[in-house]
Order: structure tokens, then C-alpha cells, then sequence
């Protein structure tokens, strides 16, 4: 089984072709920071499959496949995703929704994930708007950063209620 949401968006990556830690940076916006160690450990689970590839730098490059089982784990990942609540940051959300799209699930199914995506994040905002901080001496940080993470929150939950609209 795969350990995270991440493992899970990696797995579909390259069960749609890509085969580097390159690729998952430039295709899937995987940082190599967080790709590497996703990579190692689902290598060691016997998820992906390591192969070097050809290169004509000095530095090895390494190309990376599913293996039976990561193809079978991946293809029915999305039901598991449906069944959990869905993420609290938006990059989580909108890779859960890409992995759903790549094994076609019905929109509907799909609209309701970004509904209710959306109103946990109108939830945030207005759980946000509620907060008050004090106008003591020092709290102009934390003012601001309250006011950044309730427009940030209304922002996300416009957003992702529009693309709910948009699947169906």
C-alpha cells in the first residue's frame, strides 16, 4: 500500500509514462526535495522499480518503473481517496482530483469532492474571520498573517467551488 497522498500522485505519474524524479518535477510539480525520499521509500516497498538510464553527463541518472503491484495499488487508489475527507491544503486537493480525472471517475463523483473541499475551506475563512487578536504591542505580525490566511482561505474556496461547477 502506498504511505501518502504523495506516493499515491508519484505512482500515477508514472503509470501515465513519466519516469524520472525530472519529470515528476516539471509534469507533476514534485519538488526533487520531496520526490527523492517518496521515490526511495516506495522502492523499498516494492512499488516502483529503479533503472539507469542513458546519459551522457557524468552524473548517473536514474529512470524509475511500476511495478506490478504499484499498478494494481495505483489503479484502485481512488476509491480510498473518495472515502476520506479531503485535505486540508490546496495542492493535495487539486492532486487528488488530477489522480481522480486519470482513472476516470464520474464527474460527479468528482464534483463532490471539490464541493466539499470548498466548504471546508469557506469553514477555515470564517473560523478565521471569528479570531481577534488584541491591538497589544507586537501583534501587527499575527494581524496580518490572520488577514493573509482568511483571504487566502476565501480565495481557495471560490476557486475550488468554480472548478466543482466546471467538472459536471
Amino acid at each position: 500500500m502506498y504511505d501518502s497522498l504523495l506516493d499515491a500522485y508519484i505512482l500515477s505519474l508514472f503509470d501515465r509514462g513519466f519516469e524520472t524524479a525530472y519529470d515528476l518535477q516539471t509534469h507533476g510539480g514534485i519538488s526533487l526535495g520531496s520526490s527523492v525520499p517518496a521515490l526511495k521509500r516506495m522502492e523499498s516497498s516494492g512499488l516502483i522499480e529503479r533503472k539507469a538510464s542513458a546519459n551522457n553527463g557524468k552524473r548517473s541518472r536514474y529512470a524509475f518503473s511500476l511495478t506490478e503491484e504499484g499498478r494494481q495499488i495505483v489503479q484502485r487508489c481512488w476509491a480510498s481517496l473518495l472515502a476520506t475527507p479531503p485535505p486540508g491544503d490546496l495542492d493535495s486537493v487539486l492532486r487528488t482530483v488530477d489522480i481522480l480525472k486519470t482513472y476516470r471517475v464520474a464527474p460527479r463523483h468528482i464534483a463532490k469532492y471539490l464541493s466539499q473541499a470548498s466548504a471546508n475551506r469557506a469553514k477555515l475563512a470564517s473560523k478565521a474571520s471569528s479570531n481577534h487578536l488584541s491591538s497589544t504591542p507586537g501583534a501587527g505580525y499575527l494581524a496580518d498573517r490572520l488577514r493573509w490566511d482568511l483571504q487566502r482561505a476565501r480565495a481557495e474556496a471560490k476557486f475550488l467551488s468554480q472548478l466543482a461547477k466546471s467538472v459536471v
